[in-house]
């Protein structure tokens, strides 16, 4: 997920992943022109993929605590709840992920609501 620069040892973002705003809660970042509005705990550090069910980044999370990996992985499901059949489909996959353990597959961890004012994506 992370390229490194052999220079400075510093993570070098993928050319899909810009970071637009930093506020004083909030970062705005936009990854294959899909806009994340992140807490600034977590720094996208490379685009992982996006289809028809939402966008991935790679990010790392600083603050995590002591002894979990700070590489989280972010989806974000546009529109989730702009139809019912689409949020249907939003709580599925939330209730499989909470379900499921295994080592080749991801935690669900967290799940980030739409601020106020923000269209409804998750």
């Amino acid at each position: 997920f992370i390229n490194m620069d052999s220079q400075d040892g510093e993570a070098m973002r993928s050319a899909e992943v810009f970071k637009i705003e930093v506020g004083e809660t909030h970062t705005l970042w936009d990854v294959y022109h899909i806009k994340f509005k992140l807490e600034n705990r977590y720094e996208i550090i490379d685009a992982v993929g996006s289809g028809a069910y939402g966008t991935v980044v790679a990010a790392e999370d600083h603050k995590r605590k002591e002894g979990q990996p700070n590489m989280v992985a972010i989806k974000k499901i546009e529109r989730a709840f702009e139809h019912p059949l689409f949020a249907k489909r939003t709580l599925r996959e939330l209730k499989i992920l909470r379900l499921l353990s295994h080592e080749n597959v991801i935690d669900l961890v967290t799940i980030q609501k739409p601020l106020a004012g923000e269209k409804l994506d998750i």
